[in-house]
């Protein structure tokens, strides 16, 4: 229990690191699109220079919030590097035990846990850089639903919450339970609380702010803008993007 406990309080941490507000100048449109973009790159490409380039991008971004924020990244990072082992752990362990020989699959296991580490890395930098404020603006100026906007902003906000209340969950729910039942099935039980009460508060909130404006429209007529911080995010972008090309024309340096 202490390690599964130990393991939600970091995820709550993370949440929380993520659902931030910062002071954002930047369009957080372009922002968004960017970093969605950004990340599409680095997912789907098999180039080592472009992983170490995103990991690269990702530290740069968390400095610019101070030393508290790099060290938030470098927990986010151990974290998906972990939990990326854990997964590929079976063909490790198959390619030392059956094909001692055989180094492809070690491979393909390095450049996936590389791919993930590196590209959820990439994300969370984007998302640190922008805050939830501006997260929220920038869903809003892309012309999403309302709802949706507010619901999704509002879900990730309140989640984090609702996570330090799962181990106290958990072990109520264990104790109500006289057969043996195991134990990852009451907590799939307890994700799917989480989003339904995360749902249900931000529907809430969402109700309490239309009722103390005089129209549920709350459309932001902004212009777009660049500057510095779209600058060096499309400068980024550009990297990653030459980066993957090089990949394709040069596939030695892939792995």
């Amino acid at each position: 229990m202490p390690l599964l406990e130990r393991y939600l309080y970091e995820i709550a941490e993370i949440f929380d690191t993520l659902s931030q507000t910062r002071d954002y100048d930047g369009d957080p449109k372009i922002s968004i699109l960017l970093g969605i973009f950004s990340t599409f790159i680095v997912s789907f490409s098999k180039s080592l220079l472009v992983y170490v380039l995103a990991l690269i991008i990702s530290l740069v971004l968390a400095l610019f919030h101070g030393k508290d924020v790099l060290a938030k990244i470098g927990k986010i990072s151990i974290f998906l590097t972990v939990m990326s082992l854990v997964v590929v752990s079976p063909i490790i362990i198959n390619s030392l035990t059956c094909s001692p020989g055989e180094v492809q699959s070690l491979w393909e296991a390095a450049g996936l846990v590389l791919r993930t580490v590196s590209a959820s890395t990439l994300f969370a930098a984007f998302l640190l850089n922008l805050g939830w404020t501006g997260v929220l603006r920038g869903l809003r100026e892309l012309r999403l639903p309302e709802d949706f906007s507010l619901q999704v902003s509002f879900m990730l906000r309140y989640i984090p919450l609702f996570i330090r209340d799962v181990f106290r969950m958990l072990a109520a729910r264990e104790a109500r339970t006289f057969a043996e039942k195991k134990s990852y099935n009451i907590l799939s039980s307890i994700v799917g609380d989480l989003l339904i009460r995360g749902y249900y508060r931000s529907q809430r909130v969402q109700l309490a702010m239309n009722a103390r404006l005089f129209t549920t429209n709350t459309k932001n007529h902004s212009k777009t803008s660049l500057n510095r911080h779209n600058i060096i995010l499309f400068l980024a972008t550009t990297i990653l993007l030459i980066a993957s090309i090089q990949g394709v024309l040069a596939p030695w340096t892939n792995i």
